[in-house]
């Protein structure tokens, strides 16, 4: 369990609550998209989270005992176009989504440190367009996902050039599929070359 921050525990026991979550995508390259759940703007770290309505509620997270990959959905609702655009020319995967959860006191001010929810990778986000508006949704995925992708590498002379170009060390691997000899020695043992004679 990650511990929450002092002041967020303190908070915790008021009367009146203001909670808020925060999401950061990072692009890569110095692009980020920074939503929040409230209105206006919010500061954190000295970034600039904005709050416009566009970011919908978050699908529930499960915290368990066992270790199995689990998603988390962000879904923008009514986002204007320029916004879709860049979130569409900038998303690839392996870019990273991070889901916080915070307090804010009475004068909007985040209070302690935001508790980290989630991390994960960007899937390709998708897009639907509507009469009125445009939603876009990214999932973002947890790295133990990766755990139960097929790996596509295969140990041949091309797969192993197009990883390290001029690398001769597959070269043979195709001939020692139907290799028929002794390894090790240059002198066959004499155990071997009766067992192949009765042939």
């Amino acid at each position: 369990m990650r511990p929450l921050h002092a002041d967020v525990i303190t908070a915790l026991s008021n009367s009146v609550l203001r909670p808020l979550f925060l999401i950061e995508l990072d692009f890569g390259g110095g692009n980020h998209l920074r939503l929040h759940t409230r209105s206006g703007e919010i500061i954190y770290n000295s970034n600039t989270y904005l709050g416009n309505g566009w970011l919908l509620p978050i699908d529930t997270i499960d915290e368990e005992s066992q270790i199995r990959a689990q998603g988390c959905t962000i879904k923008l609702q009514g986002a204007p176009s320029e916004v879709v655009t860049f979130a569409l020319n900038e998303a690839s995967l392996g870019d990273v989504g991070i889901l916080y959860f915070a307090l804010v006191n009475d004068s909007g001010v985040i209070i302690g440190t935001p508790y980290e929810i989630y991390r994960g990778y960007i899937d390709v986000p998708t897009i639907e367009r509507t009469e009125t508006q445009l939603n876009c949704q990214f999932t973002l995925e947890s790295d133990l996902k990766n755990l139960q992708r097929q790996s596509e590498f295969r140990y041949t002379n091309e797969a192993q050039k197009h990883l390290f170009p001029g690398d001769l060390g597959f070269e043979y691997v195709e001939l020692m599929e139907n290799w028929d000899g002794y390894w090790g020695k240059g002198v066959r043992p004499k155990w071997l070359r009766r067992k192949r004679d009765k042939r």
